[in-house]
């Protein structure tokens, strides 16, 4: 098993927010993709593409799960965390997986995120999310982080989300625009209390990092959770 487990829930979401981490740890890292991204009836196709993606950035250790992605249903937790945990390994160091937001408020992402933060910090492993909000104390995996290194990837992704995962990256290019550098946030129990918050209905935790979001996430709670595309 590989030390690095990246944990998506649909297929590109893994290039569209982690291709940094793919190229940095592709030689020491298991990617999961937990649906079968067939919410629009594209799940076969969208199957081949995550292969290519693999393929593209040298990924040898994949697996790709056929929970059901549909837009009026949420995962089902039993299944989620079943999945999960047959893939995390004795290896395993550190996770990968979607923030607290969902990146961009999508509620698969979420989910994904409770459950792998849940059995992650359980065991004591370091889990990143990414940094989409700005928050300080971001980090990147690069011993020598500077822009050349970012734009190589940058340029990287765009080729997959352009030729690989096209019709995906023409539907919300504008909404999720595909970010030159990467950056992560490590994550501690304030991420998995707004987690529980959110999906489980628990108290609002005292924030600390994320106090600056407090409203945000009350009217998230209230609003958001909508799974839009």
């Amino acid at each position: 098993m590989k030390k690095n487990l990246l944990i998506v829930a649909h297929p590109d979401d893994e290039v569209l927010f982690f291709s940094s981490v793919l190229e940095y740890f592709s030689q020491d890292i298991h990617v999961l993709c937990l649906t079968d991204g067939n919410a629009d009836n594209r799940g076969p196709k969208r199957a081949l593409e995550f292969k290519k993606a693999m393929a593209f950035f040298g990924i040898d250790s994949f697996k790709h799960e056929s929970l059901p992605d549909r837009y009026d249903e949420p995962l089902v937790y039993r299944d989620l965390k079943t999945v999960i945990q047959n893939n995390l390994g004795d290896k395993t160091e550190r996770i990968f997986t979607h923030g607290p937001f969902g990146e961009y408020g999508n509620p698969n992402h979420i989910q994904d995120s409770l459950v792998a933060h849940e059995l992650g910090l359980k065991e004591n492993l370091k889990i990143f999310s990414p940094n989409v909000l700005d928050l300080p104390n971001a980090s990147t995996f690069y011993e020598k982080d500077n822009s050349a290194i970012h734009l190589e990837v940058w340029k990287k992704k765009l080729k997959v989300l352009e030729e690989i995962y096209q019709k995906e990256y023409q539907r919300f290019v504008t909404l999720v625009p595909p970010r030159c550098r990467e950056t992560f946030l490590k994550s501690d129990n304030e991420t998995l209390h707004i987690l529980q918050y959110l999906v489980n209905n628990h108290e609002l935790p005292q924030l600390n990092a994320y106090e600056p979001f407090k409203a945000s996430l009350q009217l998230f709670k209230e609003h958001g959770l909508k799974r839009v595309f």
